[in-house]
């Protein structure tokens, strides 16, 4: 799980900070990816033979030292005070996790369950999922997770934060002012965003100016 779906989920920024010192703790701790993927001769297959090829990730104590330098840097942080928000916004992750094992494993790069992997057909190791989620500790700081509480926002529907133009694959932060909530059920956490069309009557010139008259 990469940036790109928490800046979609998350509705803290709090939670960006969480992932991103994550990232930081491989930088500060030296931990590199096997170089081997950049000389041509080792990526001459098929494209469609990708994900099967190519295995890009650390190694579990790898990530294990990173979450660690992650709780050091965010405890140092100016976000040391927020970090309930990210810790709900796990908590909500880890009760969704086993209907979400295609958004929390990687097919390059690391999942955010630790120990979650992928044979080479893609499909997800027995047992791998749901797991633990890494950095799990930070739960423990967090709120009770609830359900019913139409005020607790844990986590957004997926497209309930940013926006992509397809045709220019632009992304935007979405400013639009949130919808107050009637439901619990209304709060959809990692669900699809509804789409409801905005639909008027088309009428001509003509026909408009006869109404009028």
């Amino acid at each position: 799980m990469g940036l790109g779906f928490v800046l979609r989920v998350s509705p803290e920024t709090a939670s960006h900070q969480r992932l991103l010192a994550h990232e930081m703790g491989h930088i500060l701790l030296g931990h590199k990816f096997d170089t081997k993927y950049a000389f041509s001769d080792r990526m001459l297959f098929p494209d469609n033979q990708a994900f099967q090829r190519i295995n890009i990730k650390h190694t579990p104590k790898e990530e294990a030292d990173a979450d660690t330098k992650a709780a050091e840097l965010l405890q140092n942080s100016p976000y040391k005070d927020k970090l309930a928000s990210p810790g709900l916004f796990l908590a909500a992750l880890q009760q969704t996790a086993p209907q979400l094992p295609n958004l929390l494993t990687a097919n390059m790069g690391t999942s955010i369950v630790a120990g979650a992997s992928k044979s080479k057909k893609g499909e997800i190791a027995q047992g791998a999922a749901p797991g633990t989620l890494r950095m799990s500790t930070l739960q423990s700081s967090a709120p009770k997770l609830e359900n019913a509480d139409i005020k607790q926002i844990a986590a957004l529907p997926l497209g309930g934060r940013i926006k992509m133009d397809p045709w220019t694959d632009r992304i935007e932060i979405s400013k639009a002012k949130a919808v107050p909530l009637l439901s619990a059920r209304d709060k959809m956490p990692f669900q699809i965003t509804p789409i409801f069309p905005y639909l008027t009557r088309a009428t001509t010139p003509a026909a408009a100016g006869a109404s009028k008259n």
